[in-house]
């Protein structure tokens, strides 16, 4: 390999990598394309080339050649909140009316997403479909071949988007249980299991008729997490002989 510096102006090519390298060219476009169909001393080689050269991929290019983005799309869905609306942590919100993206869970969904992500060189860029006209639009972004996935939340009861996505193209993960019967891969916490414990810790502490407040079982905002972890609560005060409240 030679000591070839990188080019005082302009931007590394190919080329240059693979003079440093003293490889071919497709080798370099290989190595750089993830293949792994390249010998092991070559690939080092190549690899010190672009550091030393500073070379950074063009990504249009690359994914021409690869088919892929390196993107994945973070997706919220939700209603636009009023314009008069109290903001979140304000006194007075009622549960759901801050938005996903003021919930603490948003912030730690986004920070796991980008620790793995990050590290493999794919971007995460957020959108918001908020009503009909973002849907559209979104659908028609994600049609044109910038994404490679798809990661959806909140799963609410009744979203149109869960469905109109799990029917396109790209692959769907959505951030909660799915609320309807389309079947998509997802990512939850174990609701019920987190009712078992609320009840478990109140009654040791000695409660004889501890309480659950959850959300609706039924309609619009019905979520099947409220149902859950008031079963596994109500189930588990039952097994202990207790009256709830």
């Amino acid at each position: 390999m030679t000591t070839e510096h990188a080019p005082a102006s302009g931007r590394p090519t190919l080329e240059q990598v693979a003079r440093v390298a003293g490889v071919s060219r497709a080798t370099v476009s290989r190595v750089v394309n993830g293949e792994a169909t390249v010998d092991p001393r070559l690939r080092e080689l190549v690899e010190q080339a672009v550091t030393a050269t500073r070379y950074v991929p063009n990504r249009a290019a690359r994914s021409l050649v690869t088919g892929r983005t390196d993107s994945v799309a973070l997706v919220v869905s939700e209603p636009d909140p009023a314009p008069d609306a109290p903001r979140a942590g304000g006194a007075g919100v009622p549960p759901g009316k801050a938005g996903a993206l003021a919930d603490p869970v948003f912030g730690r969904t986004v920070t796991g997403l980008l620790r793995v992500f990050g590290p493999r060189g794919v971007q995460l860029p957020v959108s918001h479909a908020g009503d009909e006209d973002a849907r559209s639009r979104l659908l028609g972004y994600l049609g044109q071949g910038h994404a490679d996935g798809v990661v959806l939340l909140p799963a609410r009861s009744g979203d149109p988007l869960v469905e109109r996505l799990a029917r396109g193209p790209l692959p769907l993960v959505l951030v909660g249980r799915p609320a309807g019967a389309v079947s998509v891969p997802y990512v939850a916490l174990d609701q019920r299991a987190g009712g078992v414990l609320a009840a478990e810790h109140l009654l040791g502490l000695g409660c004889s008729r501890p309480a659950v407040l959850t959300g609706p079982p039924t309609g619009s905002g019905a979520d099947p997490a409220h149902r859950e972890r008031g079963a596994g609560f109500r189930d588990t005060v039952a097994d202990h002989g207790a009256g709830e409240a």
